[in-house]
C-alpha cells in the first residue's frame, strides 16, 4: 500500500476538533466555491470553500482529495490525495 503524506493538521494520531471530520474522495465538479465530492463509500457531499478554506495545490475535477470539514460542509483545508 502507498503511504500518503497529510499535512500535520489532518495526521490520523491528532484529535481533531469537534464538528470536524476528514473527507476523502473524488472531485466531480466545482461550481464557484462549491466543490461536489463523492466519498470512497459512494455518497457524494458538496463542499463550500471560502476566503479563510486553505488551499494546497490546485485541484481540479476528477482528481482526489482529502479535505478536513467542519459540519459536513465547510472546507477549512483541502489538498490533493496522492
Amino acid at each position: 500500500m502507498k503511504s500518503i503524506h497529510l499535512p500535520d493538521a489532518m495526521k490520523p494520531q491528532q484529535r481533531t476538533p469537534e464538528g470536524v471530520s476528514i473527507v476523502q474522495g473524488e472531485v466531480l465538479g466545482i461550481e464557484r466555491n462549491n466543490y461536489l465530492v463523492r466519498k470512497y463509500t459512494g455518497d457524494v457531499l458538496r463542499l463550500y470553500l471560502d476566503d479563510y478554506t486553505q488551499v494546497i495545490g490546485r485541484v481540479r475535477p476528477g482528481d482526489r482529495i482529502v479535505a478536513m470539514v467542519y459540519d459536513l460542509r465547510h472546507v477549512l483545508l483541502i489538498h490533493l490525495f496522492q
